[in-house]
């Protein structure tokens, strides 16, 4: 799983700019592109997000990708993790649920 690539939608503060924020996570390794005012989308190898936010990342076949925390697993990911020069920018990363289409037709 660390070579695939990986994306994760953050959530920024409303007092940073959209702009220097996305910088800053480009100057740390991730592709970041605005998605909407204040929302933007990062994306890199999973291993970059392992190391960058040091915290183990498990992919499930059919519910996606999660954070995983004290042994839970979670899709957002614990702010304490965000790097510090982030943290005042950053309301929350987190890994989107996939697109369920229902029950198949048998």
């Amino acid at each position: 799983m660390h070579n695939i690539m990986i994306s994760a939608v953050v959530l920024l503060s409303q007092h940073c700019s959209d702009a220097d924020t996305a910088k800053r996570f480009d100057d740390l390794g991730f592709t970041a592109e605005s998605v909407a005012p204040k929302a933007m989308l990062i994306s890199a190898e999973a291993s970059h997000f392992h190391d960058v936010f040091k915290i183990e990342i498990e992919q499930s076949t059919n519910e996606g990708l999660y954070f995983i925390i004290d042994d839970r697993r979670s899709r957002s990911l614990p702010i304490e993790h965000v790097p510090q020069i982030l943290q005042p920018c950053v309301s929350a990363i987190e890994f989107e649920a996939p697109i369920s289409f229902g029950p198949p037709d048998y």
